[in-house]
């Protein structure tokens, strides 16, 4: 009733002005309809379109007498159907809300509710209803490369599960022009109406009859639409070859909401289904690919040819993939008879042996460590010029960044081939954890994110493990590659500082989320691409690992896998195929155990305490970088099931705990009969909490690292250090006992604690840089990392392990941009701006890890002569990892009208790729000298910002991260609070509540640490002197 007044309501005329009719906008205006085609029927509103029609008084009272007359009636209708409501309402004793949105009840959604501020339709639901299921979808698309305009039809075979009027897809940025549906018996089933409603990205058909519960149908759509210029849905990405010419290709980016802005869909991922799609193309000049192999090809009117490819397994939408290119590819197949092919322009096609050897060599690892065969008969990676995040999962038909897939041994650094691998092996992970198995919903995202965060470790370690001698023992592939490529690359070490480090960043804000998360709408989902689900969710599989054991950790994953697949899965579905396999001590399972880590968040600090008798006291509390912040209330009171592990000083070397369980606020465990040194809690850091210690026990933890630090693996030193410094900026711990925990690091030639060291010091000569006791600082840095530096030098050769590869680059880069000595006592920034002057007059080439320390001070230490010429490298260099190091380069300059003009660079598409915007906000925000700049940047762009990147880039948060990281004063503090006080931050919403939390810690920070700081630094150096004068 009520949609039939509001649709009257619509039709008043103002006079003096013709009609014609054109399709409805109603609701507010939030809903369009788009015209079908001439057999449905169509509701129709009047448009004003000019004065050329004269009515006499008499007839204009006359026809506004009638018009009151029907409004009256049309009240007087209202008013009884509202009285009999009410009556019906109030016999629905002990109902409270029933058949309402209110709590306690559940809304009727097979019925049409008012349109007024308290109630909504079924298509206001963020939510698709289940009513309809797809069951198979055939997707036919003629992408035309010169306009960017996609014709597309679709058809969807549906089951019914509950009777319905109502027909709801996803779509949007298209131009339905007919929809149509037709019941088991191929009848048409007329469609009143149909429109789209934008809130929700539904296009919605009503029809004149319900369909059938336990029936079957299909629906029909032809649409046009345009390739999109962002970085979703089906768009368009463009390349320049050698030779000058422009060369467009269209490639799909879907996850998590975009695959409804390239064909109508079911777009969630338990609506599973079978995909059957066909492109048409001309093979004169382009190539196709989707998710499955080619299955036929046929012919089609001027030349071109329209490719149809096998159905696909039942699977997600947002994991539909098809690319139109003119790349070249390289492959290999795999002993298991899989086809890996890997895909690029044609002048990158050299660089992608390395990506060739890791999909093939860990695709045939998965299938063992999972126990299950890869469920697709062939495995595309492709090069993608534009792409926003740094890989993509397709099922068969992985994308990535071009960094990310493409590694030349002559100009790519240790990193860039660790970073190559490890990104195959975390898509390639997700071929079964995402794909095979994929989350009910987003609030599981880890099960995806998290699992191929982890598993990505491991699958790198095997890539490095066959390395040595060639796998010839460990029944590897081998690696045909031109170059030698090091050992020791120590990657479960590593995992400590690039994933449970940057975890607990997050994870030590009241304004983080738990791992299971509530979400709704596609902004939401986009910001929960975060730490937490990546990082946070490796973490604690990295830790449900060492205490489950690796054997039933397999049994419970292939248990998992198994009976799932092809379905969706949720957190307890995991937990429970774990339960099966798994006895835990005390009365545990592994869910109860997870929940505490997955329903809450933030994690413990445990803290040690040790009586003369050798009584050990561990408890635990919520740690949380702003003691005054307050996180929301948990239903586990901020308490974990904690795996307790620990060695002491009187242990054998190697020797540890067994696990013991703080499920409680605390614990007493016997450590031995009389009183020990110091004891290391949380054993290679496998466990998702830090540890503090008494002062005294945090001093002998620190006089054995100087003693003799290798008592502790690279693993632990690293913990040491990273957990003193987090209690010091939490204010549990004075800073003083922090920086005695690096006062070893001139011995110290492992890449894992150094780095450790570095991001803490880093940070504090961020919150200094301003401040007198800089100069102090400075002085302190250089004399812990020149012995180091100075040791390891600038030259490299073939024994050289990755792990110190890595470590040489970073101290070298990090030692100039300090003002560090090098061993022929000139400093380490003029060292490196005489290998850049060599290299910029054309006399040397330089060694790929050095890249970053030579480019950055190259042009740190020049004008605009030394910065035009990297900008040249950027723009003419083959090779994109070259590309990212002169992107680090040209944010170095110590120049602000050059840092401004970067900026400016940025957001302009004929100089830098979209998809580059962020990282170059975040290199000059890391430049003292351009993070103001930065911040008024992004402050004065936000708009065009905004409306490019804050609806399904996950990096647009991390921008915003990056501006505000080094914020330290209440100034600065104020002004970011007033900026987005008025301002909504879309998929970056979260990550402006982060970075305020953090700048409250800066500002806190310095108030408290500035005057400790030179009165310790003073104190070091005099302590210094006295030993040398002695």
């Amino acid at each position: 009733r009520a949609y039939l007044v509001d649709r009257l309501a619509m039709a008043v005329v103002t006079s003096e002005s013709d009609v014609e009719w054109e399709d409805t906008k109603f609701l507010g205006g939030d809903i369009d309809t788009r015209k079908l085609n001439s057999s449905h029927k169509k509701f129709k509103r009047p448009r004003i379109v000019g004065k050329s029609c004269f009515l006499s008084r008499r007839l204009v009272l006359l026809i506004a007498g009638l018009v009151l007359l029907c409004v009256g009636l049309l009240v007087g209708l209202v008013i009884v159907a509202t009285q009999k409501q009410k009556e019906s309402q109030s016999e629905t004793t002990g109902l409270v809300g029933a058949g309402t949105d209110e709590p306690g009840g559940t809304a009727d959604l097979s019925t049409t509710r008012p349109t007024d501020a308290t109630q909504r339709f079924i298509w206001d639901e963020i939510r698709l209803p289940i009513a309809i299921v797809p069951v198979d979808y055939v997707v036919n698309l003629h992408p035309n490369l010169t306009t960017e305009r996609v014709e597309g039809n679709a058809m969807i075979d549906v089951n019914v599960r509950d009777g319905t009027d109502v027909v709801i897809v996803h779509a949007r940025d298209m131009n339905i022009s007919s929809a149509s549906i037709h019941d088991d018996m191929g009848r048409d089933v007329p469609v009143e109406d149909a429109f789209f409603v934008e809130s929700t990205q539904y296009y919605v058909m009503k029809l004149n009859q319900s369909l059938a519960a336990g029936k079957t149908a299909r629906l029909e759509f032809h649409w046009q639409s345009k390739l999109s210029t962002s970085l979703v849905g089906f768009y368009r990405s463009k390349y320049r070859s050698k030779d000058g010419t422009t060369h467009v290709i269209a490639t799909t980016q879907f996850e998590p909401t975009d695959a409804r802005a390239a064909f109508p869909c079911f777009d969630e991922p338990a609506m599973k289904a079978h995909f059957n799609i066909s492109i048409v193309y001309d093979p004169q000049k382009h190539k196709v690919q989707s998710n499955m192999p080619t299955w036929w090809n046929e012919t089609q009117g001027d030349g071109l040819i329209r490719a149809h490819f096998m159905k696909t397994p039942r699977m997600s939408t947002y994991l539909v993939a098809f690319i139109v290119s003119d790349f070249d590819f390289v492959q290999t197949t795999t002993r298991s008879n899989i086809t890996v092919r890997v895909w690029a322009r044609p002048d990158f096609i050299a660089q992608t042996a390395w990506a060739l050897y890791c999909g093939s060599l860990i695709i045939e690892y998965y299938e063992e460590f999972f126990g299950i065969p890869y469920p697709l008969p062939k495995q595309d990676l492709v090069a993608i010029p534009d792409f926003a995040a740094g890989a993509m999962e397709n099922w068969g038909l992985i994308t990535y960044r071009e960094t990310d897939l493409l590694f030349d041994p002559h100009t790519s650094s240790s990193y860039n081939r660790q970073r190559v691998a490890v990104v195959i092996a975390h898509e390639l992970a997700h071929q079964w954890f995402g794909n095979l198995v994929t989350m009910k919903w987003w609030n599981n995202l880890w099960l995806n994110e998290g699992f191929a965060s982890y598993v990505e470790y491991i699958g790198t370690e095997r890539v490095a493990d066959c390395l040595l001698d060639n796998g010839k023992e460990k029944n590897c592939i081998e690696y045909n590659g031109t170059d030698k490529v090091p050992t020791g690359w120590d990657m479960h070490d590593q995992f400590f500082i690039d994933t449970i480090e940057y975890a607990y960043a997050t994870d030590s804000l009241a304004s983080s989320h738990p791992i299971d998360v509530v979400v709704e709408t596609p902004d939401q989902i986009n910001g929960v691409f975060d730490a937490i689900s990546y990082d946070k969710g490796a973490s604690i599989l990295q830790m449900l690992y060492e205490f489950v054991g690796s054997q039933n950790f397999s049994k419970g994953l292939n248990s998992y896998l198994t009976a799932h697949k092809y379905n969706n899965a949720e957190t307890s579905d995991l937990l429970g195929a774990l339960d099966q396999v798994v006895n835990l001590e005390g009365g545990l399972n592994v869910s109860n155990v997870m929940d505490t880590w997955t329903e809450q968040i933030g994690f413990p600090v445990v803290t040690v305490t040790v009586n003369k008798a050798g009584h050990m006291t561990v408890s635990q509390q919520h740690f949380l970088l702003n003691q005054t912040s307050v996180p929301p209330p948990s239903k586990y009171n901020y308490l974990w099931s904690v795996p307790i592990t620990y060695y002491t000083d009187d242990m054998p070397a190697g020797q540890r705990s067994v696990i013991q369980w703080l499920t409680g606020r605390s614990k007493v465990i016997q450590l031995g009969q009389s009183a020990v040194k110091w004891v290391k809690v949380n054993v290679q850091q496998t466990g998702y909490y830090r540890v503090n210690y008494t002062v005294q026990m945090w001093q002998a933890l620190s006089v054995q690292l100087q003693q003799d630090h290798r008592v502790f693996s690279p693993r632990d030193r690293a913990g040491l250090i990273a957990d003193a410094f987090a209690f010091s900026r939490a204010n549990q711990l004075d800073l003083s006992i922090a920086l005695e925990t690096t006062q070893y690091l001139h011995n110290e030639f492992h890449y894992v604690p150094w780095t450790a060291a570095l991001d803490d010091l880093i940070y504090i000569g961020n919150m200094l840089v301003s401040s007198p006791v800089f100069g102090q600082f400075k002085a302190f840095m250089c004399h812990q990392l020149e012995p180091v530096a100075n040791s390891l030098g600038w030259k490299f050769n073939d024994t050289d392990t990755h792990i110190e590869r890595r470590l040489r680059g970073e101290l070298l880069h990090v030692g100039w941009t300090y003002d560090c000595m090098d061993q022929g006592q000139e400093t380490m920034v003029k060292k490196a701006a005489c290998i850049f002057h060599d290299f910029m007059h054309g006399n040397i080439s330089v060694h790929p890890d050095l890249h970053s320390a030579v480019y950055g001070a190259g042009v740190a230490n020049g004008g605009v002569e030394e910065w035009d010429f990297i900008w040249n490298v950027f723009q003419t260099t083959d090779v994109a990892n070259e590309k990212r190091a002169c992107l680090r380069a040209l944010g170095e300059t110590r120049q602000p009208w050059l840092l401004s003009r970067y900026l400016q660079y940025s957001i302009d598409e004929t100089k830098i790729r979209p998809q580059d915007t962020v990282s170059v906000v975040a290199y000059v925000s890391r430049n003292p000298l351009g993070r103001q700049l930065a911040w008024n940047f992004v402050r004065t762009q936000w708009d065009a910002l905004f409306a490019k990147y804050s609806s399904g880039s996950f990096s647009f948060g991390r921008m915003i991260s990056y501006v505000a990281d080094y914020f330290n004063t209440e100034f600065e503090e104020q002004e970011f609070q007033s900026f987005f006080s008025s301002r909504y931050g879309g998929s970056g919403a979260m990550e402006v509540a982060h970075a305020a939390e953090r700048i409250r810690s800066n500002v806190k920070w310095l108030g408290d640490n500035e005057m400790l700081m030179d009165t310790w630094l003073t104190q070091f150096f005099a302590s210094i002197d006295k030993r040398q004068t002695f």
